[in-house]
């Protein structure tokens, strides 16, 4: 990656380290903090005021990721940023205040993390780490999601750290910011080769062999709780055009994304996805690339786009040229037997932009990630697409933070800022088409929802501590097993109250219960199969209420209990490690949900989702379950990680 670096940082400095995608920025940094990758060598000495750098001086070395989704472990903003203030207590209060002025944060701090945009998000672990008042700060990438307020936030915010006495050290693509407020800039690597090879055209994508449709928007529109952001808007994208649809950090841009890909359906007004005789095809780069791999190597992720449950036909000859032509156009050539996990964050976007091209689809999503290029990966990024463009006649649509980047004759413009004006949508538009849906896909929606989401607001519940919650749904998993089978409906009607004086309502009452009623459903059919008695349907359905009885408490007490207040109970009750586990398992569910709603969606575009033909291929319905269930797995997995190593950049691992 990179050889010799040498530099001197002092109190009161900052260092800029430039680089385009894959020199190792990201690793570089890692190293100064202490966390070595097992398949990389490392060599050198580090020196803290003379002496080498031990774990101990590493506790003064503070870190910031490039990707927010990977150190959010908090309920609440507020509660993040002071997560790790318990550090220096005595130090840390005049900082949280000059930190939440200095980068606005102040709208944002009762506000659920899960709920922020990835800017939003990433001002927030900006001024987390900050608060903690390390001697040094690394930060990787900084600028990533930002708009350009929020860019010159950051920047006001590392001069403030600077007048602290705090030395930074900060990774940037080359051009995002001016050098004056760093005191040394260090080039990271050699420009990397990127050959724009020609790739030969996909025989089963040609435009005239497919008729393509269009999006349509009719008085859509969608609200951030009681907030309206876009109403009334009526838009039509064609095929063959490029819409960049642009705004500030929070704006709504993904959100207005995922209504047109159809991952989220409008607050109200419709959404008509017109295809042609094919079915619609779509394909959608997210702003956190590592949720759409889940291959083994890059050729795996490939295949799978092109094969999707049909694995078991080898790739043709002509399947193969193709997939290494479009690697070797993205720079990913001699890279297809690595991991994807193993790319750097702008090597990840490419391998979509390749996905992309094998999948041939109607519309292709790119959610803001431009910013993770440098100058000429982002020119090459954009005449890749444009290139499938022309040759497919695929609309693409953009979204971007930081105004527009060269148009060509067929770029329209669309403005967040002009979708607020136009006022609260009218009572004739509230759902006046609802899309049509079928069974599977309605229950795979009700799979979907997101169970353990907190919610703000001010109830007694709220205010309760834990071990009163525990003790009430304790109480009400005494009542439910001794009052038996009569007593369902009236320990159904007291779960309701207990939601309406929780102040969640009758709706997320009834959005929570469609998850264990379907699980009742699946006891009535699975009960009879097990006990090899058609007369146990019955007994599958009590056994499903029941667990939807017993579970509804625990919903209640999640989405009324802030990630502190787990932590404030577990500090009594459990050693230290012990309750950081605790605490975070806790307070990523809503991270777990989240994430498993978007690999659906991911895996149902590349077409991997089971359907009801699979039955009857035994092998296509494997394929199809395991593109369900290991990615989560892997969720779960990664989710774990991110967490230890969010425990141990907040200072809390010693």
């Amino acid at each position: 990656m990179f050889k010799e670096i040498s530099f001197s940082l002092e109190p009161g400095c900052a260092i800029m380290v430039e680089a385009g995608s894959g020199r190792g920025k990201s690793s570089f940094l890692f190293c100064l903090k202490g966390i070595f990758q097992p398949d990389k060598q490392y060599f050198g000495t580090l020196l803290l005021d003379g002496m080498p750098l031990d774990d101990a001086g590493r506790q003064e070395i503070g870190l910031v990721l490039q990707n927010p989704h990977s150190q959010m472990i908090s309920t609440l903003v507020r509660e993040e940023l002071k997560f790790g203030a318990t550090r220096r207590p005595e130090q840390t209060r005049a900082i949280h205040d000059r930190t939440v002025e200095i980068l606005g944060l102040s709208p944002l701090l009762d506000k659920p993390v899960r709920n922020l945009s990835s800017g939003q998000k990433h001002m927030v672990a900006i001024g987390a780490a900050g608060i903690m008042n390390h001697r040094v700060l690394l930060m990787d990438e900084p600028f990533l999601y930002l708009d350009q307020e929020n860019i010159a936030r950051v920047l006001a915010y590392i001069d403030y750290l600077k007048s602290l006495g705090t030395g930074l050290v900060v990774t940037s693509h080359p051009g995002v910011v001016a050098h004056d407020r760093f005191e040394q800039v260090l080039p990271l690597g050699s420009p990397k080769p990127f050959s724009p090879l020609p790739v030969p055209d996909n025989e089963n994508a040609r435009a005239h062999d497919r008729q393509r449709g269009a999006i349509t928007l009719k008085g859509a529109g969608f609200a951030y709780g009681k907030h309206p952001i876009v109403s009334r808007l009526d838009l039509k994208i064609k095929p063959g055009e490029e819409l960049w649809i642009s705004g500030e950090n929070g704006s709504g841009k993904t959100t207005l994304l995922k209504i047109l890909s159809g991952e989220k359906e409008p607050d109200y007004g419709t959404v008509v996805h017109q295809g042609g005789r094919e079915e619609f095809r779509i394909s959608t780069i997210t702003q956190n690339p590592d949720r759409s791999f889940f291959e083994s190597s890059v050729l795996g992720e490939m295949t799978a786009v092109i094969r999707k449950k049909n694995r078991e036909i080898p790739l043709t000859e002509s399947e193969q040229r193709e997939i290494q032509a479009v690697l070797d156009r993205v720079g990913l050539g001699t890279k297809q037997h690595l991991s994807p996990f193993r790319l750097s964050f702008g090597e990840k976007v490419f391998l979509g932009a390749a996905q992309a091209w094998m999948l041939n689809p109607d519309f292709i999503f790119v959610d803001d990630i431009l910013g993770f290029l440098d100058t000429r990966e982002r020119v090459l990024l954009l005449q890749f697409l444009r290139e499938l463009r022309q040759r497919t006649d695929c609309g693409l649509v953009f979204t971007s933070s930081r105004g527009l980047y060269p148009p060509d004759g067929k770029t329209a413009i669309l403005s967040m800022a002009e979708c607020r004006g136009k006022g609260p949508p009218d009572s004739r538009h509230r759902r006046a088409e609802p899309r049509k849906q079928s069974l599977g896909k309605r229950i795979i929606r009700a799979f979907k929802t997101p169970a353990f989401d907190y919610v703000t607001t001010d109830s007694w519940l709220h205010r309760a501590k834990p071990l009163t919650k525990m003790g009430l749904s304790m109480l009400i998993w005494v009542l439910l097993y001794n009052g038996g089978v009569r007593f369902f409906p009236a320990m159904a009607g007291l779960l309701l109250a207990y939601y309406l004086s929780a102040r969640l309502g009758i709706r997320r009452f009834l959005g929570d219960s469609r998850f264990f009623l379907i699980q009742a459903l699946v006891f009535c059919v699975f009960m009879p199969l097990f006990r090899w008695d058609p007369r146990a349907v019955l007994e599958g359905a009590v056994a499903g209420v029941r667990v939807w009885l017993f579970f509804i408490p625990v919903i209640v007490m999640m989405r009324t209990t802030t990630m502190a207040q787990w932590m404030n109970l577990f500090n009594q009750i459990l050693p230290k490690r012990a309750r950081l586990s605790m605490g975070i398992a806790f307070g990523l569910l809503p991270c777990i949900t989240a994430d498993a709603k978007e690999i659906l969606h991911l895996q149902k575009q590349r077409g991997l989702i089971p359907e009801r033909k699979d039955l009857l291929h035994p092998r296509r319905l494997f394929y199809g379950l395991r593109a369900v269930f290991v990615p989560l797995l892997i969720v779960i997995e990664d989710i774990s990680a991110l967490a230890g190593l969010s425990v141990k950049l907040k200072g809390h691992d010693q």
